[in-house]
């Protein structure tokens, strides 16, 4: 690091930790929020995804915190998100939201599973309500089948016609 080496009567030494100094700086600076400054740091290093760091001083990324399942940050974040409704995070340390399987379904925020879609309705990946079973006209879903995707419909029998539904 060149800022051991500098031999003017001047320079201080390095930055102090919880702060940076930049190119021909008199001053140190405050770490950001959403970082780090380890000591003799020329500028704030990003709290990586998955952690956050609301206040300023910051010296490692240790000092960032992990969101809780269910939530998320991305880099450089100050605050841990919600993962939005039709998605979830099981497990902490999260950059980022998973959406929710198809037959699975998640109508609040901030939630660490999704729920199975009932007998009757159907959820395509990354739903946020249960949607009821339908089948497409020119198909009928047969009695005791359980609709799941559109592939539980059967087509109707040569000269019948079926509107679709249940």
């Amino acid at each position: 690091d060149l800022t051991e080496h500098q031999s003017s009567s001047l320079c201080e030494g390095q930055c102090d930790e919880g702060f940076f100094c930049g190119p021909a700086s008199v001053n140190q600076t405050l770490c950001i929020a959403g970082g780090f400054c380890p000591k003799g740091a020329s500028s704030p290093r990003p709290c990586r995804a998955g952690t956050y760091r609301a206040e300023l001083g910051g010296t490692s990324q240790a000092s960032c915190n992990l969101t809780e399942p269910g939530f998320f940050s991305p880099t450089q974040s100050v605050q841990q998100l919600p993962c939005n409704a039709g998605s979830f995070t099981s497990l902490p340390e999260q950059g980022s939201c998973e959406l929710c399987l198809q037959g699975t379904f998640q109508n609040s925020k901030g939630q660490s599973a999704c729920r199975a879609c009932r007998v009757g309705f159907h959820c395509p990946n990354g739903s946020s309500v249960e949607l009821p079973a339908t089948c497409r006209p020119g198909t009928y879903l047969p009695e005791g089948v359980d609709f799941r995707t559109e592939e539980d419909c059967s087509v109707c029998f040569p000269g019948s016609a079926c509107s679709g539904g249940r």
